[in-house]
């Protein structure tokens, strides 16, 4: 066998359960686990041979390498899924991993002078500027573009009107460009009406597609002869891509726009598909993978699909950019700097979880310096967003899904809400305080797990094209959960706080204290990835703790109000006593608005239904004897989301409806008419029980002694004895 031709790896024994009896698991020098049949062991005469000695010794310096990396973090004594210490015993919370003025530079200092939540001055942030807004006008509604302030006095430059936080009160006012290029004024209070008249609840606009006249492929899109990959087995699979196509189509409310081909096949795809086939482009690799397939199933695409573009690519009437290039080209054509100041933000905050290295990629990617084997290429973006009060966001996220990491360093558990429920019965039995907190920027606080390197982009200016080692949690990462709750639990056990977690859940925090009426209890802490809830007669004093550690966003220090999507709140019972109690109102809320518009696809509505709503499902209601007929797939998919809303608010604490939505899940694979029908009844239930909550009362629940000495007690000793 030529020896160039063999890969040395170390043999791990019989891999079971996957491909055949002589089927081994193979660890390479990368530190990969393979399987692999064509397996034999090192030859006594090639162990002689001085080539495959040196090959041997390089692949053992290779694989240590690979597996002795010290940011790679394990626990003595932890269970085999549970990760809560850190490998070298070191005290996160002691400063030591918690970036330092330096390591911010010049945002330190705009840091601390701008919050979290991104308070400008208003006056100045004019953000209405570049959004597209229906306005009506003289011809009717036409679609306008916010160009610019007025100036009521052109001497001293004095603008017209003033700002309010209430955008119905905010009298400034902005020149518009029609689509004609002619101008018209409108005051900010108008335009913020429309536009959030405009949206959806993610601020996203729909427009009626009225035709798609045109199309055209750029340079990024795959050739015919590039549109399968062929298999090992020599199966040929079409490449499913969209990239390289856009469509020029026209809407009754915004005119002629050009659109990805992505956007409009998740909005329109029978249309789409129709003008592919008869424009002779549906056998092209961004077509053919897809076309047949809606063309085939036509009949059953939802109705309004077919005649509402969603634009995904504006929020709230302004342009989500997906490049920092097209993000600073929004920024040159609106003359503002929203974009560019949102970026600058992000990355002087981020930066602290990489550093800059004396290597170009390519001398990485070559092997050419062999103290970077094991480490593994990823690339970052920057998620950009619009905000509901129009302020740009901007995130920077790892591609962590491209890399392999083993699961025994991404499993990260959290609290669960039977825990929290716990937690404020224990409160309100002790008389104890409840206080919640959410840590800011929480991951990169933390250490990266994994030997992760990229190349930076254009959002890091300067050092654009040079290689970056990530040395924090960078967010995106498989292994940053996991990470960061190492780091807090290892803060949480600290000599100051002391906590323990519990058996029972190890999320779950407690150590013991006395309070100053001299009675011993147990002070709680739970966590919640970033969110962290105490209770105590003092909770105030571990915050502070907690907070010369991290940092607490502003705000959010204080009894809490929403927990794990719960509403929280003091609640007053019939003796005047007030107690702590958990409620899913705004979800339900918000769950029974969206059966409504379910329904009126049917032209019905949920108040006009039958039933009289005093309880979850009518009066010797037995779904198991159910025989109408079978949903057809459109409302058989909907039960399914029915069923997904109610385990939900189950979930969040209506236990009132526990029993029927456990009995109606049983018939997920074939409902049928009746069971879609039982469903809605629930949510007529639910519309006339919107604030059902649970109540954490610590009263004794009352009984009656003589309802246990009937005629019945002799019976009862028979089965089990004199008991108490």
């Amino acid at each position: 066998m030529n020896q160039t031709n063999i890969r040395l790896g170390r043999w791990l024994g019989i891999s079971h359960r996957v491909g055949s009896d002589m089927c081994y698991w193979v660890l390479t020098e990368s530190g990969k686990l393979v399987s692999r049949t064509s397996v034999q062991h090192v030859t006594k005469e090639e162990l002689l041979d001085p080539t495959m000695k040196d090959r041997m010794t390089k692949f053992d310096k290779d694989l240590n390498s690979r597996l002795d990396e010290k940011n790679f973090f394990t626990s003595e004594d932890a269970d085999f899924y549970l990760d809560d210490e850190d490998g070298d015993g070191a005290a996160y919370g002691d400063g030591t991993q918690t970036p330092t003025d330096a390591d911010y530079g010049d945002m330190a200092k705009e840091m601390d002078s701008r919050p979290e939540e991104d308070d400008l001055d208003e006056n100045a942030y004019d953000k209405y500027i570049g959004a597209e807004v229906i306005m009506e006008t003289a011809d009717g509604p036409r679609r306008a573009t916010v160009k610019r302030r007025v100036t009521a006095d052109d001497l001293t430059g004095r603008k017209a009107g003033n700002y309010h936080r209430n955008p119905l009160f905010d009298t400034r006012e902005y020149e518009c460009e029609l689509p004609d290029g002619t101008t018209d004024f409108y005051f900010a209070n108008i335009i913020a009406e429309n536009l959030y008249s405009q949206v959806d609840s993610e601020g996203h606009q729909h427009m009626v597609l009225k035709e798609i006249s045109g199309h055209e492929a750029t340079d990024d899109a795959i050739k015919a002869s590039d549109g399968f990959i062929t298999s090992k087995n020599g199966n040929r699979t079409p490449v499913k891509t969209t990239k390289g196509w856009r469509f020029l189509i026209t809407t009754s409310d915004m005119g002629s726009q050009w659109v990805s081909l992505k956007a409009l096949k998740e909005s329109n795809p029978v249309e789409l598909a129709e003008y592919a086939v008869a424009n002779k482009i549906d056998q092209e690799p961004a077509f053919h993978w897809w076309v047949p397939y809606v063309l085939r199933k036509r009949n059953r695409i939802i109705k309004k699909m077919q005649s509402k573009y969603w634009r995904t690519t504006h929020k709230f009437g302004l342009e989500v950019p997906k490049t920092v290039k097209r993000a600073l080209e929004i920024d040159e054509e609106t003359g503002t700097t929203f974009w560019r100041d949102a970026i600058s933000k992000e990355m002087g905050k981020v930066k602290v979880a990489y550093e800059e290295q004396d290597v170009t990629p390519d001398e990485i990617r070559t092997g050419s310096d062999t103290s970077w084997i094991g480490f593994q290429e990823i690339t970052c973006h920057l998620v950009m967003d619009v905000k509901m009060d129009f302020t740009r966001k901007v995130r920077m996220v790892a591609n962590g899904a491209t890399t392999d990491a083993p699961t025994s360093l991404t499993y990260s558990s959290v609290v669960s809400r039977d825990s929290v429920r716990l937690a404020f019965l224990s409160a309100e039995l002790n008389d104890l305080d409840v206080m919640a907190a959410d840590i800011g920027n929480a991951y990169l606080n933390a250490p990266c797990r994994e030997k992760i390197w990229f190349e930076a982009g254009p959002e890091h200016g300067e050092l654009m094209g040079r290689a970056m080692k990530v040395v924090r949690a960078l967010y995106g990462l498989k292994s940053s959960g996991a990470s960061w709750r190492a780091m807090l639990s290892a803060t949480i056990k600290e000599p100051g706080l002391d906590f323990e977690p519990t058996v029972a859940d190890p999320d779950v925090y407690r150590r013991r204290s006395r309070k100053p009426s001299g009675e011993n209890y147990w002070e709680l802490l739970l966590c919640y990835v970033d969110d962290i809830l105490v209770v105590s007669h003092d909770p105030k004093a571990i915050m502070d703790k907690i907070g010369m550690s991290y940092t607490l966003k502003d705000g959010s220090v204080g009894p809490p109000s929403i927990y794990l999507g719960a509403q929280i709140e003091k609640y007053q019972v019939k003796d005047g006593k007030q107690y702590w109690s958990m409620s899913a109102r705004k979800y339900v809320e918000n769950a029974l608005v969206t059966v409504d518009d379910l329904l009126k696809e049917d032209g019905r509505e949920l108040r006009k239904l039958k039933g009289t709503g005093k309880q979850p499902l009518p009066t010797g209601y037995k779904p198991e004897l159910e025989s109408s007929p079978e949903l057809n797939s459109k409302l058989c998919s909907r039960y399914l989301q029915l069923i997904g809303i109610l385990r939900w608010a189950v979930e969040l604490g209506r236990i009132d409806i526990f029993t029927e939505v456990v009995v109606m899940s049983q018939y997920p694979a074939a409902p049928r008419e009746g069971h879609v029908e039982a469903l809605y009844q629930m949510f007529v239930y639910l519309t006339n029980h919107v604030k059902s909550r649970i109540v954490f009362d610590p009263s004794r629940p009352g009984f009656d002694p003589a309802s246990f000495q009937s005629s019945g007690t002799v019976e009862r000793t028979d089965f089990y004895g004199e008991v108490q």
